[in-house]
């Protein structure tokens, strides 16, 4: 065995000299097919699709359900629990749930299910076919007013739906109108799913309307009206009862029966600036309407967000998609932003951009103080544009998307990828001080580095391998990185063994012209200064 790979690598060491002495002999065919491959991997930047985080397969996933505003929570429990009974009966791959309502500062007409599959090895389908069989068999719950959304297990209570698109103004109706316009929009365009909005109305309230008229002709201030709503009607702390060691709160309050019926709230009395007791019913106008359940604001203004899921589109398209349905449907007047994942996203592209700039820059200067050159880093940081081919490509064979974990790749890819032409510019410069010409330097030092080259070369990828199947719950998310840096490594070594000696040659020969130009002028000098 071992005189047969001696062989295999007797012949491609063989093969790759004759390729390097053609390289050589033909710089400009070389450049210009390498920079060729460089310009045409740009096409594939536009191919791959962008996204903070892929969609993982962790066996688990959470379903929500919100009932109408007011549902009781023996309610909201029982379809809960009917609910999940069914899930772990027919769900397919469904091992156990769990049921919590109202957790995270949700209220009682909310639920949460959280769904346990079976391991990913262990069955023939992904955890998103399952959660699109749970939206379909679940679609008829929508008839009785309850809102089903599927999400990713989360412990922090927080909606984890990937689109997150905020609305901002001073006018509430028009908010509405236009949450409710683009969230119509979403559901019609393809790879949205779960689309909903933050505004909840329906809550019963009574409205007190005041008669500033009746007010002003029987002497009542607005401000003792209010205060005496407030305080009856309102749980504040008006004093303190203590208890031996223990301090409590005595608040005060009218029965919550009273406060529901009209003619209590009617009856209550408010003192004139006379000092007289007016009934509440000669100042106010008392309404039963419906108000919302939570009023939302930023920048001091009402805000409603819309959310959506994605099934089947990557999280970058999905964001420009809803931008552009957005800049259609939402008049100009109300400010409208993205936020979640998508502005996070951004934000961590962005850094993610700098970090790999700065690692360009880190590279470069402990090559430069290695060499003890400004010339030589750059002949050497050649195969970094060379791995960027080979990143994308990869990528795009694979089906993966430019994610986090493909930009940690990217920045692992600046110092892996260097190596290799370490290896070979470090022996080929050893070789021109020991007297060698640039051409037979680079003719000693390629075949000699060959080995080492392929050898490390094939660890990191093979070492790479398990993480880019993605094998096991969670590994999806991390195949991206391990796709980019064996993607950079492929291209780079193939490229950098022939690409970097012919950079390495024309640096060479231009250091070279230029002291010839310069040494007829040392020798005018010495003669001045001799004579």
């Amino acid at each position: 065995m071992s005189r047969a790979i001696e062989r295999v690598l007797v012949a491609l060491e063989r093969g790759y000299r004759r390729l390097l002495e053609t390289a050589l002999r033909r710089r400009a065919i070389t450049v210009a097919l390498a920079g060729g491959v460089l310009i045409g991997s740009c096409a594939l930047v536009t191919q791959v699709k962008t996204e903070f985080v892929p969609a993982d397969d962790r066996s688990a996933f959470s379903v929500s359900l919100e009932l109408p505003t007011g549902t009781a929570l023996a309610t909201t429990q029982d379809i809960a629990e009917t609910v999940a009974a069914d899930l772990r009966s027919r769900g397919p791959g469904v091992v156990s749930t769990f049921v919590t309502v109202g957790s995270g500062g949700n209220a009682v007409n909310i639920a949460t299910i959280q769904v346990k599959l079976v391991a990913m090895r262990e069955r023939p389908f992904s955890q998103q076919g399952v959660k699109a069989w749970v939206r379909e068999h679940y679609a008829p719950l929508a008839k009785g007013g309850v809102k089903l959304t599927l999400g990713e297990v989360s412990g922090t209570g927080d909606d984890s739906r990937p689109i997150q698109f905020n609305l901002r103004g001073r006018n509430m109706d028009e908010l509405v109108k236009a949450s409710e316009a683009l969230a119509a929009a979403l559901r019609k365009t393809h790879g949205f799913v779960d689309v909903d909005t933050s505004n909840r109305g329906g809550k019963p309230q009574i409205e007190v309307a005041p008669d500033r008229a009746a007010a002003t002709g029987l002497g009542v201030p607005m401000s003792a009206i209010a205060r005496t709503v407030r305080a009856l009607v309102s749980r504040d702390k008006v004093t303190d009862f203590k208890e031996d060691a223990d301090l409590y709160d005595v608040r005060l309050t009218l029965a919550d029966p009273a406060q529901r019926e009209f003619p209590t709230l009617a009856n209550l009395m408010v003192r004139s600036n006379a000092g007289e007791l007016v009934p509440l019913s000669a100042l106010v106008h008392l309404e039963r309407g419906l108000g919302p359940s939570q009023i939302t604001r930023e920048a001091r203004m009402r805000q409603i967000t819309v959310f959506a899921g994605l099934d089947g589109i990557a999280l970058g398209e999905a964001t420009a998609k809803t931008l552009e349905i957005a800049h259609r449907v939402v008049p100009p007047a109300i400010e409208a932003e993205m936020s979640g994942t998508s502005q996070l996203m951004t934000e961590s592209f962005g850094y993610m951009l700098v970090a790999l700039g700065l690692a360009v820059v880190l590279v470069y200067m402990i090559l430069a103080a290695q060499f003890e050159s400004f010339l030589h880093p750059f002949t050497i940081m050649m195969s970094l544009p060379l791995a960027v081919v080979g990143a994308f490509g990869a990528l795009f064979i694979a089906g993966q998307t430019l994610s986090i974990f493909a930009m940690i790749g990217f920045i692992m890819l600046m110092g892996l990828v260097t190596k290799n032409a370490i290896l070979l510019v470090d022996f080929a410069h050893k070789q021109k001080l020991a007297g060698a010409s640039t051409h037979d330097a680079l003719l000693v030092a390629g075949p000699v580095r060959l080995r080492p080259i392929l050898m490390t070369t094939a660890a990191m990828i093979l070492g790479m391998l398990p993480v880019a199947l993605g094998l096991g719950e969670g590994g999806l998310g991390r195949a991206p990185m391990a796709v980019v840096v064996i993607g950079g490594l492929v291209t780079s070594t193939l490229l950098t063994l022939v690409v970097v000696p012919v950079v390495f040659s024309l640096i060479e020969g231009l250091r070279d012209r230029v002291r010839r130009r310069k040494l007829p002028v040392a020798l005018v000098d010495q003669c001045d200064t001799a004579a």
